[in-house]
């Protein structure tokens, strides 16, 4: 049975801009995934550990398939809003490290990184993605789950809109009109990056809006499941 059996891991990005959204934020949706995926996987007597992330690992439950496991994994999701300012990639990269048995990585994120001096377009894509190369380089198989709001992906705005920061910045004033191009433009480069390198590295890619059925998530994380030896 030990032989056979999947170690998990449910990695939850807890950023600020995870609090994004009005009925069902980004961060709401990311735990009914997580907690799904976990009530899935202990059901098939796979061990689920869990991490809560955001420019640090808040929080950390190994791997277990006991009795009661998910209910304590249930508790430490609900703990934390998502509230932080993130550079994820410090994180990941210690728990590519910390995670020593090879199982299943299973990521939650929106892919948004803060920029930094100097920044390209491809920069906030390149950095996520040298984060899952590490994990594929430990021998794990990965699974994103890239969690978006609707209007994140076709800006769908009319005239000047005030934009408030999620992680300390300043409000800004837009004339979506005028930037509304530029904005679809950018993000669509982003996406095909992210997609573009997952394939090149072999992770499986699934985006996810919060108005998506949970059942999306639940078949591919099957899918892959079924593939992991």
């Amino acid at each position: 049975e030990d032989e056979t059996n999947v170690h998990a891991y449910v990695l939850l990005d807890r950023s600020g801009t995870m609090g994004y959204g009005d009925a069902v934020t980004k961060w709401d949706y990311a735990r009914m995934i997580g907690a799904s995926l976990a009530h899935l996987l202990l059901r098939q007597r796979d061990a689920v550990g869990l991490a809560l992330f955001d420019h640090e690992v808040r929080r950390w439950v190994p791997a277990r398939s006991v009795t009661g496991h998910l209910d304590v994994l249930l508790r430490e999701m609900d703990k934390y809003p998502a509230a932080e300012t993130t550079d994820a990639s410090e994180a990941l990269h210690s728990l590519a490290e910390r995670i020593r048995r090879k199982g299943l990585i299973l990521l939650i994120t929106d892919f948004l990184l803060p920029p930094t001096e100097g920044d390209d377009d491809g920069a906030v894509a390149d950095r996520w993605l040298d984060v899952l190369r590490h994990f594929r380089h430990a021998g794990h198989d990965v699974s994103v789950f890239h969690v978006v709001q609707r209007d994140e992906l076709d800006f769908g705005y009319d005239g000047p809109v005030r934009f408030e920061g999620l992680e300390g910045e300043e409000s800004l004033l837009v004339d979506t009109d005028a930037v509304g191009h530029l904005y679809r433009a950018r993000m669509s480069a982003h996406l095909e990056a992210l997609e573009r390198g997952c394939r090149r590295h072999h992770v499986d890619y699934h985006r996810l809006s919060t108005d998506d059925s949970l059942d999306l998530a639940l078949s591919a994380c099957l899918d892959k499941r079924r593939r992991v030896r």
